[in-house]
């Protein structure tokens, strides 16, 4: 059988194997878990091909089993007892070259919708902002908890797309672009308040969450292109607790 997916309007073929030993639980993941970023066949960009050991016994390859997966004339082949996580974390790493040259770049950032536009949540590691997303009410749809892709329009504006790699919550989302709102930074166990950051000091601030772009020669680019579009709209959070009123600062501000 064979999956289409798009993301961030990356095409990627999907060659799953029906006779391969694991296929009807990757079926399940891919027609229940990554359903709304299946797409109708059409023209491709990537290609992913399903390997490993056949429902009868007899192994796809002769070769000694596949830990990790592999690009081979531009296919990425996954051994099928890969486990989903690392699967998506291959995937995104092997279709980055492809998202840039469409003016995207994969973006470390947790994200909700509030007034049909996306606020992105950034932080350091234990800094809050996953705690957060899971509790950001009813009024704001969560787009991601882990990472979401940034794209440069033509025009200069911003478009986010969701990630695959959000499966394990379940975050049903569209798969389309969504406009940029705002961006936040949340800084823990600080005095309680949120404030707009100047642009020059956000744009800082900024240049150090995207280091790991920024110091990529190819992509560097792009990365300070979208920094500047961030820089605009760029707020700090502080908090102890979810008891500081958190919420009702996020409508008041944003």
């Amino acid at each position: 059988m064979k999956y289409y997916l798009s993301i961030g309007e990356v095409i990627i073929s999907v060659d799953l194997d029906e006779t391969l030993l694991f296929a009807d639980s990757w079926k399940i993941f891919f027609e229940e878990y990554l359903s709304n970023f299946l797409v109708e066949e059409q023209k491709i960009d990537f290609k992913v091909k399903f390997v490993g050991w056949k429902k009868n016994g007899v192994c796809l390859l002769k070769k000694r089993k596949i830990d990790y997966p592999y690009v081979v004339d531009d296919v990425l082949v996954v051994d099928q007892i890969l486990n989903p996580s690392m699967f998506l974390y291959s995937l995104e790493k092997s279709i980055e070259d492809t998202l840039f040259k469409k003016g995207g770049l994969f973006f470390h950032s947790a994200s909700f919708l509030k007034s049909d536009k996306v606020v992105l949540v950034t932080g350091e590691s234990g800094s809050g902002k996953s705690t957060l997303i899971n509790n950001i009410g009813p009024k704001c749809q969560i787009l991601s908890d882990d990472s979401v892709i940034l794209k440069l329009r033509k025009k200069g504006s911003l478009a986010i797309y969701p990630c695959p790699t959000n499966y394990k919550r379940k975050i049903m989302v569209e798969n389309r672009s969504f406009v940029f709102g705002k961006a936040l930074t949340v800084l823990k166990n600080k005095v309680f308040g949120m404030r707009k950051e100047e642009e020059k000091e956000a744009y800082m601030f900024l240049l150090n969450q995207m280091k790991s772009l920024v110091n990529n020669k190819d992509r560097v680019g792009l990365a300070m292109k979208i920094i500047n579009i961030i820089a605009k709209d760029f707020f700090l959070l502080s908090y102890n607790s979810l008891e500081d009123n958190v919420f009702f600062l996020i409508n008041e501000k944003l």
